[in-house]
């Protein structure tokens, strides 16, 4: 598995632009996100890439924006071949955010 932290941990805000993680070199398929000490409505938002300098919340296939929160404080989200972008709220106890991948193993023939 390859990890990188795109939040390291701290009680402050992480506004929009400073948070941002590339996809499209990662040969995998899907990432792991980790939020490690969210409390109660403490949240940190995932945004994709959408042209320009612009990021839109990332939506899954039934339309709900991907977030951490203190009750899923890990999701899975696909591979979208852009960049990403997390916003976390300020958080009263430091909390960081990383994503995990694992390799994808290709074959030759």
């Amino acid at each position: 598995m390859n990890k990188e932290t795109v939040i390291s941990a701290r009680t402050a805000e992480v506004t929009a632009g400073n948070a941002i993680f590339d996809c499209f070199d990662k040969q995998t398929d899907r990432f792991f996100v980790v939020a490690d000490n969210l409390a109660t409505t403490e949240e940190v938002d995932i945004n994709i890439y959408i042209g320009g300098n612009s990021f839109s919340a990332f939506l899954n296939n039934s339309g709900t924006a991907y977030k951490l929160t203190a009750s899923q404080a890990m999701i899975e989200i696909p591979n979208p071949g852009y960049q990403l972008e997390f916003l976390k709220d300020a958080t009263a106890g430091a909390c960081a955010v990383t994503v995990t991948w694992p390799s994808l193993n290709k074959r030759g023939g």
